[in-house]
């Protein structure tokens, strides 16, 4: 059996409402899934990966979007605003998160605003740092263009940094007709990516295909390293995840998937 739409059933009924009644609420899956934007996603299996799925492949990609979407199914922008992506401070302490004012992945907003015109020089160190500099209104604007918020994580797993949307992005955007990154503001490539499924499903494909040992390991039902190299925590992959795909895998066998 492969899966080759979201329109399959498990148990004889549709697979989410075979999820939100008979999975839903026990061990490690709290919440329900949106049915309507789970088909949308699964109706495309060939941007996300092939023309069809195993189900064990199926339910590695089904539970790192649970995940990562917290059961929404729609690819999202990161939050936190400007200076949550400029520093590497939570809360006020310091240390507890990645700057994404950092090259060479991303171009360092100093010199972006500089070759801008937005910023005199002086101000240029200030603005490559990571700690938040106090900015007019315009400055405000003009940094929210800057790589460091607008290569921030997007999609169904938060693909981040101005190197990777040129590589992986850009291709993407080209075939659907759009414009570049680098062509297009922050609020324009958040649209495109957040309403254009062939886009952010082929994000999660270009990903997916730098890990093929890790991938190839899931249809062995070896969840690990597909957590891992998600997350970057082997913790999350040996752990939660693995006992989400097990379990989930288990009862699609029973239940039987048609």
């Amino acid at each position: 059996m492969s899966i080759t739409d979201g329109s399959f059933t498990v148990g004889g009924i549709p697979f989410a409402d075979w999820f939100n009644t008979q999975i839903v609420g026990r061990t490690d899956f709290a919440f329900p899934i949106d049915g309507d934007q789970f088909k949308i996603v699964f109706d495309h299996v060939s941007d996300l990966w092939a023309p069809d799925l195993s189900i064990e492949q199926f339910v590695a990609f089904f539970c790192i979007f649970l995940n990562e979407t917290g059961g929404s199914f729609r690819p999202i922008a990161e939050m936190g605003g400007p200076k949550y992506c400029f520093e590497t401070s939570v809360g006020g302490v310091p240390g507890r998160k990645l700057s994404y004012n950092e090259g060479p992945l991303n171009r360092l907003a100093g010199d972006q605003l500089v070759e801008r015109g937005i910023i005199e020089e002086s101000l240029r160190a200030a603005w490559n740092g990571k700690v938040w500099p106090s900015a007019s209104a315009d400055v405000y604007a003009a940094a929210r263009e800057c790589d460091f918020f607008k290569f921030r994580g997007h999609g169904l797993i938060q693909t981040t940094w101005w190197k990777n949307y040129v590589a992986q992005v850009d291709p993407l955007l080209a075939a659907a007709g759009l414009p570049s990154c680098d062509e297009m503001t922050t609020e324009q490539l958040d649209q495109a990516i957040l309403s254009t499924p062939s886009v952010y499903l082929g994000m999660v494909k270009a990903f997916f295909q730098k890990m093929p040992l890790a991938f190839a390991a899931v249809d062995q039902r070896n969840w690990a390293p597909v957590g891992m190299h998600v997350s970057g925590s082997s913790i999350y992959g040996k752990g939660i995840y693995t006992r989400r795909c097990s379990l989930l895998f288990a009862e699609m066998q029973k239940a039987g998937v048609a």
